[in-house]
């Protein structure tokens, strides 16, 4: 008697950000980076910001497998390394993006 066997593939997740790293911003300025994440199951992802980085970031899935992190308003503290990691039953996989620029806002000018 035959006995069916279920072959089941698990695999580690994938992730590509964008955009590329560095990013270069001026201060006040609106960032949202990226974060397509597969793997089979399904990965758990999250961005994970400097420590220095003020708290008003957003985490947002705006279609399934894409994860997005907007940087409202973005400052001095707001520059690092960000990175979006990726995490299944088989692995994690993390990808950073390096923000940098111009971030201090400039002070009025005497006359």
């Amino acid at each position: 008697m035959n006995n069916p066997h279920l072959i089941y593939y698990a695999g580690e997740p994938n992730i590509i950000v964008s955009p590329s790293s560095p990013v270069s911003v001026t201060a006040g300025s609106t960032v949202i980076l990226e974060c397509a994440a597969a793997g089979d199951p399904p990965p758990s992802v999250q961005w994970i910001a400097p420590e220095d980085s003020r708290s008003n970031l957003q985490q947002v899935e705006s279609r399934p497998g894409l994860f997005k992190l907007i940087i409202e308003d973005a400052r001095t503290s707001d520059q690092g390394s960000y990175t979006c990691q990726a995490r299944n039953l088989v692995g994690t996989a993390r990808e950073s993006v390096q923000l940098t620029g111009n971030l201090a806002l400039n002070s009025l000018q005497r006359f």
